[in-house]
């Protein structure tokens, strides 16, 4: 009977891990969906802005379901990004740093990927606009993936379309960002609104 239970308990802990590693990825495929990826940072980390105010735990209703976001700083200056939901105990970690053109302030993300033991780190970075509201309120706004792809398609930016692959160069990345007059063309509708918890 001892000998049953151990092995149940085995095979137990075996299916809590899988489920875990397999809960993590799917969040991080959900996120990262709504994220344009790039070969390149939308800005160097040399010349990055250090903006302290991104710094908490952050909450988030979407429909039906919570999530969380906690930013921390690095003592290598990088943010780090844990993203989770409500129903996971981990979550999917980005390291980044913050990048101001004209003003606006943009997310160069490199994701931790969470698919075995060792995380990796990506080799792309993910991109992403945010704005901030008397410091309580944080605004993550996506960048609108069918533009891009008609943009790359169009010979406006290098880069592939199946899956969105932006390969350009960061100074041609940053021009090409610049020049767009009007945000609903190159920004998504889809925002993610957290309110500061801590």
């Amino acid at each position: 009977g001892a000998e049953k239970n151990t092995k149940n308990a085995a095979g137990g802990n075996m299916f809590n891990k899988s489920m875990k590693y397999l809960s993590l990825l799917l969040l991080s495929v959900v996120l990262s969906s709504c994220l344009i990826k790039s070969e390149n940072p939308l800005g160097n980390k040399a010349s990055s802005f250090v903006d302290e105010n991104l710094m908490g735990v952050w909450r988030s209703k979407q429909k039906d379901e919570i999530n969380y976001l906690v930013v921390l700083k690095r003592d290598d200056g990088y943010f780090q990004f844990v993203y989770f939901s409500s129903s996971f105990k981990d979550g999917v970690n980005y390291l980044g740093y913050v990048t101001v053109l004209d003003g606006e302030h943009y997310l160069n993300l490199r994701e931790l990927e969470v698919v075995s033991e060792k995380p990796a780190i990506s080799d792309y970075y993910a991109l992403a606009r945010y704005t901030m509201k008397k410091k309580n309120e944080l605004e993550i706004i996506f960048f609108n993936e069918e533009f891009f792809k008609e943009a790359i398609t169009g010979g406006l930016i290098k880069g592939t379309t199946e899956p969105v692959m932006i390969t350009d160069t960061t100074e041609n990345l940053v021009k090409f960002v610049k020049n767009q007059k009007s945000e609903k063309f190159y920004l998504d509708k889809e925002v993610l609104v957290f309110k500061r918890i801590k």
